[in-house]
């Protein structure tokens, strides 16, 4: 699953998840199981480019709900 780019103001994202999975933050490469890692439950801040950055996920197995939260200065 694919998010939308990120709006040009935003710097950083919050990723949360349900279950582990792993992102990815590239629009032309969707995430992998060698992608970044996100453990369940733990919020990560993670830098992106505004305006064309979008974040992908898949998990290993099983289903999981991945929050991503836009955040500006």
């Amino acid at each position: 699953t694919a998010t939308s780019a990120f709006g040009a103001q935003t710097q950083t994202v919050m990723v949360t998840a349900t279950a582990a999975c792993f992102v990815a933050f590239d629009p032309n490469r969707p995430a992998t199981t060698s992608s970044t890692y996100i453990a369940a439950g733990t919020p990560y801040f993670i830098r992106v480019q505004g305006g064309g950055s979008m974040c992908s996920a898949i998990t290993g197995t099983g289903t999981a709900e991945v929050y991503i939260t836009e955040l500006t200065r």
